[in-house]
């Protein structure tokens, strides 16, 4: 088993998300974008080349675990161009696990995504999501998840790698409306009810939403009868 923050492990485990619907909520791969599939062929091909190179099974090259060999993996698979909402769909993960880290939890939650969505906006988009998880965890408020000056308040947490400008504006509430938004009664349930109602990409909006909002709430404010359904 590895520890800590892997990017080669992680390539991994999206391989067998995608072959096998490894920890897929359904048991199998859905739903996966054009960059996702586009990355893991480069992987896929740098991973023959490499096996082959360094006489390794393919096999064995999954679980490899040689570092002095491995760190010569070039695992920066991702695609520059991409503009997809992938990478910050799939953030939750990393920030609850380094949480008492808000440093790392940040920096990983941009590096975790950038391995295959090389795009600055979305690396940027990530570590501010990712702080956010982060700060909910903490029991921040929602006033001051949503404070437009999160960002400055917490900007430590970002290190000397500041967030490009148009990730920052939205950061300060360009995003805002003066309406269209619907209340969530404070609760979990109400609330993802109303992201995926709002329809246009249902799934990308209850896993974005239900990221922030299920660390939020907590794992008992999840409604029971939709857990009972989760394959993993």
């Amino acid at each position: 088993m590895r520890c800590g923050f892997d990017p080669y492990d992680q390539l991994v485990r999206y391989k067998c998300w995608h072959k096998n619907g490894y920890m897929s909520s359904t048991g199998k791969c859905f739903a996966i974008g054009s960059s996702t599939r586009q990355c893991l062929n480069v992987f896929e091909q740098r991973q023959r080349d490499f096996a082959q190179g360094n006489k390794i099974s393919l096999e064995d090259l999954d679980s490899f675990n040689k570092l002095e060999i491995l760190n010569s993996f070039d695992i920066n698979c991702g695609i520059n161009d991409a503009t997809d909402n992938e990478g910050l769909m799939r953030r939750a993960s990393v920030p609850l696990l380094f949480h008492q880290d808000p440093k790392k939890a940040v920096e990983y939650s941009g590096r975790s995504a950038k391995i295959i969505h090389a795009n600055q906006n979305i690396y940027d988009a990530c570590r501010y999501y990712g702080a956010l998880i982060v700060a909910a965890i903490q029991g921040m408020a929602k006033t001051e998840l949503l404070d437009p000056d999160f960002y400055k308040k917490q900007e430590d947490w970002f290190g000397s790698e500041l967030l490009q400008e148009n990730v920052r504006k939205i950061t300060e509430g360009s995003y805002k409306r003066k309406n269209g938004y619907q209340d969530d009664e404070n609760t979990f349930e109400e609330g993802v009810l109303a992201a995926v109602n709002r329809g246009d990409n249902t799934d990308t909006r209850a896993a974005i939403y239900g990221q922030l909002s299920s660390t939020y709430y907590g794992y008992k404010e999840l409604p029971s009868r939709w857990v009972e359904h989760v394959y993993a």
